[in-house]
């Protein structure tokens, strides 16, 4: 009797931890060059981060943030660190003016065209990680 009382508890597990699938590993460049297959994933990805007014891109190198165009970066969503949206914010999100001009890695959904529709946001029609859970420099 006991074995049929914890299945249910085994199958329940089981459905959870693979709703909980670990982000994905994947570098800058491959979701530039694969932007639809990871679409709407949660995406682990190491890359040079720059921020500034209106602007929060996450880049290959630091040599592309500077010699490149805006088509060959990822914009990171800022509302990951609004305190209007985090007034307890996780020790995993660090500022980014603590990120500006580093290497940083991110772990985030990766979107292929913009943020979710219906989100008021000033992103760019192009790629973006959105629903940030890391954002920490790279050690």
């Amino acid at each position: 009797m006991k074995r049929v009382a914890a299945l249910p508890l085994l199958l329940i597990s089981a459905a959870m931890f693979a709703a909980t699938e670990a982000p994905r590993k994947v570098s800058v460049g491959e979701l530039l060059a694969h932007a639809d297959k990871y679409d709407k994933q949660r995406v682990d990805v190491t890359g040079y981060y720059t921020a500034g007014m209106e602007d929060s891109q996450l880049w290959p190198s630091a040599r592309a943030a500077k010699h490149s165009r805006l088509d060959d970066s990822i914009y990171i969503d800022p509302r990951i660190w609004g305190s209007q949206l985090h007034a307890h914010r996780s020790k995993d999100l660090l500022d980014p003016d603590y990120l500006r001009d580093r290497s940083v890695r991110i772990i985030g959904t990766f979107l292929s065209r913009g943020v979710l529709p219906g989100v008021a946001s000033t992103a760019p029609d192009g790629p973006s990680i959105t629903d940030v859970s890391y954002f920490r420099p790279v050690r």
